[in-house]
């Protein structure tokens, strides 16, 4: 609703209201439009007509007055009119004889004087203001949204201007402080918003077009571009000075009926020049007399055509000149203006051509239509750029178009005017003009990089069939989501115990997952799947970031659910907004506090509603319950208060088939000792194999010893210390006490008590040559995380004071703190692989505490090893206290040799009650697969896109294995290719490569020329089969024939850029050779012909008697061009499941023949005929 009272900007350019409020009521809605023009010195009733019009503004005026009075009581239209003596029929007609431009006045009651227009059932769902009305106007209506697109910056430039005088005469300042105050002028009188200040600043690109833009000169003497000077005098055509333009190019285009009829303006818009690396491709077209090469736009829409404009009636000859060289076909200039027309314009209205059909057509009719493809509405532009000209921009138009606001818009710059800087001494914050620099916020996050595709492809490979199907399924979710399925979010947590190839599985997960997910977005940096886990040294184990630093989450949380700010929220929704999978590694040690919290940041980053799990990003958790639970916190699987996330969300599978090849004993005991209940004997096994390790060696060793409790970790340290190393130091805290009238810090000469609540000890003991333990996540992406282990080498000190001021460790992992290393270079060679160690400070609520982030660690607690894997370690059974204690500590080793027990008890290994009945009660993860009946045959069909690279990959996917019979496309062997490099042992290989299958005549030749391609099959030695001697001419095929079964088989590989009908025809031959055999025939291969999309080559094949029985996608990108066809066999009695793949872009198709099928009697039947037909 508009304000009764008008404000200044209401009453601009000398009007009561420029909005036209309040709006006359009216009884019906009608249309006023525009009157046209028409010559008043012909029309005899001029005086008439503008009697009317007076008389209409009269009563216009008089409705306007009886709505503005304040003795206004009307309580109907019809009395408003009574009252000035109208009625509605006078009320249209005088309104629309006073308006000047096409307007719809809606039907408006008495009430509603002062309302916009709205609908109801939007008003009900926008709940906000609402100004709706029909654009009558497109001129307004373009000029309003344009407004908001351009805006003028004459009055910055003269701010800037006058800065820089100020500068320049009156202020002694150097090029930086000049720089920062020109940047707090530019930023306090902006007119532009400090993103897009940013992007002029650091010359980004503003705007972008998705199409190109080519000028085109016209006119007799055109600029152009001359050759560099050293090109000119080395060139032995002197006379040759001029780089080709687009005109040289034109004039040169072949001579074909393609191009002759083609003016300038179609062959600038449609082709571009070509660089020398692209002059041998088949779809690039010579130019004449060496002018270079151009090639269609294809990739792209057609360019833009700019050209000058000249006008017809000011400068007519110039006009048409270029009309004629923009529009009309020439190759020469005088075909522009032949020798019998004095003029262009002659030419133009009376000439005409032959063009390449040997048709006569008129010069002004092939300019117009050429015309007519580049130049839409052109004399309305025109009208309007002169009408700009004359009147200028039309500024109450927008007023019109969209009162509302315009009006708050207009408001705003009346306010701003009158203040542009309320805070004059501010001065703005310009990072790199900063003298200090402020530290980032508390968050960082880097794309990951877990694995290389060579080691991926190893992971892979090595996945057993538990992990396969975990794997594969979570991948086919990424498949889905790319191919714009929009596949539902999964929860799915991923258990299992020692050796069972948890982390294994992870890493494959993590990079098949990125790399497949990278396609939903256009930059390689934006992160799709991140690995995270609760502790730095959990986190530096797979390449991880920790989940507090990931989710700004702080040490100390509370529920309920604290939102992040918004500042924060906005550096994390810029890095992660397009996250699709969370992995959380070692969720064991994540309580339900942090999962919450969790649960929160993601739904604040995806901005999704409260019921939305995690922001309807999906997640995977890695971990094992039977270790132990968080410290100080509740295990995910017991009831919360409140609502249950895990319960709720997440699906289960269990890893229980051991991976690890070493120690593999080792491994089957701790996975029984994981689960084994309190109160029941060991297995004597288990118990005979502990006890072996009860050496009593490592006492006094530097291997790491694990404890239960803090203080046998502690007198362990204490002892150590003063046996290993001489130089001890004693390094005191210091602290500083806060007061809290004044806020100030001061140092006591004393230690404050604050207990549990720092993590930095009051007195350090610590000596060169010492073990110790970094307590603090430094920096995660260079390794200096909580819990790594290292050697003291150095501890210096400053001049006079006793405090150190670095101590450099030598971490047990080298690649620990290189970054930090980096940038505190020494020359010193004992120092050259040691990490420079500062003081941390931990700021409480009572003061500062101020120490190194270190602690002795000859020996640590077992919660501190969770998530760590140890060479070697002696474990302590003293003093155990909980459920899998024992376990963790046992499992940190990986080889039995290197494992020492202290204190054996058999009781102090046992496990949590209630784990295994809550994690029964999660459903599975991993569908109960579906049964295939039994089959006599198997035949797989699979493009492998390269057999000698993927070989290895074959011979460990297992279920490729199972068949009798396995078919490769594209192969991409040669003739010289040894076959021992792609042997399987029990398989005898037949191949046919790409050069074999074509022979030297026209498009086949190139065919030939090509890498990739070929055809091959394997089969089981125990299986006859035998090639067919058929030649298929010109096509990549095999047909061969099993001995076992009255099977015939034909092998296709179409090449894309294959003609599809030219393949069919070349296929149909073969076909009536190979439908001549009797039994069962099979017809297979990559056809690259999507059968979900186009019907053309299933429709050929069922013409010829064959059904294909592939329903499903055959690759990634969704598509099903791996075909497989039979004929004369029942399709019920044969199953086809598609196999998926992590080595090819194609998945596998893996074919089944039952058992008790037709395919038996036939072979009994026509078993004595089948020789003599392959002999034919």
């Amino acid at each position: 609703m508009h304000s009764k009272k008008h404000s200044k900007s209401c009453r601009k350019n000398h009007t009561t209201c420029r909005f036209h409020f309040p709006r006359p009521p009216s009884n019906n809605t009608f249309i006023c439009k525009q009157e046209t023009d028409v010559d008043n010195k012909e029309n005899p009733s001029e005086k008439s007509s503008s009697d009317l019009k007076k008389a209409a503004k009269h009563i216009m005026t008089k409705v306007k007055e009886a709505l503005t009075s304040e003795n206004n009581t009307f309580s109907s239209i019809d009395d408003l009119f009574n009252s000035i003596g109208i009625d509605q029929t006078t009320f249209e007609t005088a309104y629309k004889l006073t308006s000047t431009k096409t307007t719809v006045v809606h039907k408006r009651n008495i009430n509603d004087i002062w309302v916009n227009q709205y609908n109801t059932d939007l008003l009900r769902c926008w709940n906000a203001n609402m100004d709706i009305q029909f654009v009558c106007d497109a001129y307004a209506c373009i000029v309003y949204i344009i407004s908001y697109i351009s805006k003028a910056e004459r009055e910055m430039g003269l701010l800037l201007k006058h800065a820089q005088n100020e500068i320049k005469h009156n202020e002694n300042l150097d090029a930086k402080q000049a720089l920062n105050k020109l940047g707090n002028v530019f930023l306090h009188n902006r007119e532009v918003s400090a993103q897009e200040s940013v992007y002029r600043v650091t010359n980004m690109r503003l705007k972008e077009g998705s199409r190109k833009v080519t000028f085109v000169p016209t006119g007799d003497n055109i600029v152009r571009m001359s050759l560099p000077l050293n090109v000119i005098q080395n060139s032995a055509n002197g006379n040759q000075i001029w780089m080709t333009n687009i005109t040289d190019r034109y004039k040169n285009r072949p001579k074909s009926s393609e191009f002759m009829d083609m003016c300038i303006a179609t062959f600038a818009s449609e082709y571009r020049n070509v660089p020398n690396s692209e002059k041998s491709r088949p779809e690039v077209v010579s130019l004449l007399n060496n002018h270079g090469c151009v090639r269609k736009r294809t990739r792209t829409n057609v360019a833009v055509v700019r050209y000058a404009r000249f006008s017809k009636e000011q400068d007519p000859e110039k006009h048409y000149q270029s009309q004629l060289q923009l529009f009309l076909p020439y190759y020469t200039e005088n075909q522009l203006k032949p020798s019998q027309f004095t003029t262009f314009q002659e030419f133009y209205e009376t000439g005409s051509i032959t063009n390449s059909s040997k048709n006569i057509q008129s010069v002004k009719d092939v300019v117009e239509f050429n015309r007519s493809k580049f130049e839409i509405k052109a004399e309305d532009l025109q009208n309007i750029q002169e009408d700009i000209e004359h009147f200028g921009f039309q500024e109450d138009v927008w007023a019109e178009l969209c009162p509302e606001a315009e009006l708050d818009r207009l408001e705003c710059l009346e306010d701003r005017s009158l203040d542009n800087n309320p805070n004059p001494g501010e001065q703005e914050v310009i990072p790199d003009l900063e003298p200090i620099t402020k530290p980032a916020l508390s968050f960082h996050i880097q794309k990951q990089i877990s694995v290389s595709h060579k080691e991926a492809q190893s992971l892979m490979r090595s996945l057993n069939q538990q992990q396969s199907n975990v794997f594969y399924k979570i991948r086919q979710w990424c498949l889905d989501k790319v191919n714009g399925h929009n596949p539902s979010p999964f929860y799915v947590f991923i258990s299992g115990g020692a050796g069972t190839g948890k982390s294994h599985l992870v890493k494959a997960v993590s990079y098949e997952t990125t790399r497949i997910l990278s396609r939903l977005s256009n930059y390689p940096d934006d992160i799709h799947v991140l690995l995270t886990a609760p502790t730095g040294v959990a986190a530096l184990n797979i390449n991880a970031t920790t989940i507090h630093n990931s989710f700004a989450i702080g040490n100390h949380i509370s529920l309920p659910y604290q939102p992040l700010r918004e500042e924060k929220i906005n550096t994390l929704r810029a890095t992660l907004k397009h996250l699709q999978i969370l992995i959380i590694d070692e969720i064991s040690m994540v309580d339900n506090k942090l999962l919450t919290y969790i649960h929160g940041r993601l739904r604040q980053i995806k901005q999704c509603s409260d019921f939305s799990s995690f922001g309807n990003v999906s997640v995977i958790a890695v971990g094992d319950f039977y270790q132990l639970p968080p410290v100080k916190g509740t295990p995910l699987y017991k009831d919360p208060i409140g609502s249950n996330l895990w319960q709720n969300s997440f699906s289960h599978v269990e890893l229980t088939d051991i991976v690890r090849q070493k120690n593999k004993d080792f491994a089957v005991t701790l996975n029984r000792l994981r689960k084994h209940k309190k109160d029941q004997p060991l297995h004597p096994l288990d118990k005979a194999l502990l006890k072996r390790c009860e050496t009593g060696m490592g006492e006094d060793t530097e291997i790491l010893h694990l404890f239960a409790t803090n203080s046998d970790v502690d007198n362990h340290n204490f002892n150590m210390l003063h046996k290993q190393c001489t130089d001890i130091v004693q390094i005191k805290a210091q602290d500083f006490h806060k007061n809290p009238q004044t806020g100030r810090t001061t140092r006591i000469p004393s230690t404050l008590d604050f207990g549990k609540k720092t993590y930095l000890d009051k007195l350090l003991s610590i000596a060169p040559k010492a073990r110790v333990m970094l307590i603090k996540n430094i920096d995660v992406s260079d390794g200096l995380v909580n819990g790594v282990f290292g050697t003291v080498c150095r501890i210096q000190f400053l001049s006079n004071n006793s405090f150190p001021h670095i101590i450099y460790v030598n971490f047990d992992n080298p690649s620990i703190g290189q970054q930090l290393r980096h940038k505190f270079p020494t020359s010193d060679t004992e120092l050259t692989n040691a990490t420079p160690i500062s003081p941390d400070e931990d700021k409480l609520e009572k003061g500062v505490r101020r120490q190194f982030p270190l602690r002795l660690a000859w020996s640590c607690t077992i919660h501190k090893v969770q998530g760590l894997t140890l060479q070697k370690a002696v474990v302590s059974f003293k003093k155990i206290f909980s459920a899998g204690q024992a376990y963790v500590a046992l499992s940190r080793v990986t080889s039995l040799e290197h494992l020492t027990i202290q204190d054996f008890k058999a009781k102090a290994i046992y496990a949590r009650s209630d784990v295994e009945e809550n994690l029964k009660l999660m459903p599975n993860f991993i569908d109960t697969p579906v049964s295939v009946p039994n089959c006599t045959f198997k035949v797989c069909l699979h493009n492998v896109q390269g057999l000698k690279n993927h070989i290895q990959d074959v011979k460990s996917n297992q279920k490729l294995l199972t068949a009798d019979i396995i078919c490769l496309t594209e192969t991409w062997l040669k003739e010289t290719h040894p076959p021992e490099s792609i042997s399987l042992p029990g398989w005898t290989f037949h191949h046919k490569t790409r050069s074999d299958s074509y022979d030297e005549t026209g498009l086949f030749s190139t065919f030939r020329s090509k890498n990739g391609g070929g055809v091959g099959f394997y089969h089981k030695n125990s299986i006859m089969c035998k090639s067919m001697a058929f030649k298929c001419n010109n096509l990549e095929a095999l047909l061969f024939s099993t001995q076992t079964l009255s099977h015939h088989y034909m092998l296709l590989y179409k090449p894309p850029s294959y003609n599809l009908q030219k393949f069919k025809d070349n296929l149909r031959h073969v076909l009536q050779y190979f439908n001549e055999f009797p039994g069962t025939k099979i017809v297979m291969g990559d056809i690259n012909d999507d059968a979900l999309v186009s019907n053309s080559f299933v429709s050929f094949m069922k013409l010829q008697g064959y059904t294909q029985i592939v329903t499903s996608p055959t690759t990634e990108n969704n598509t099903l061009i791996d075909h497989v066809y039979i004929k004369d066999i029942d399709p019920k009695t044969v199953h086809v499941e598609v196999i998926p793949t992590y080595y090819s872009y194609h998945e596998c198709i893996q074919i089944s023949f039952l058992t008790g099928t037709d395919t038996d009697i036939q072979l009994q039947e026509l078993g004595t005929d089948r020789q003599g037909l392959q002999d034919k």
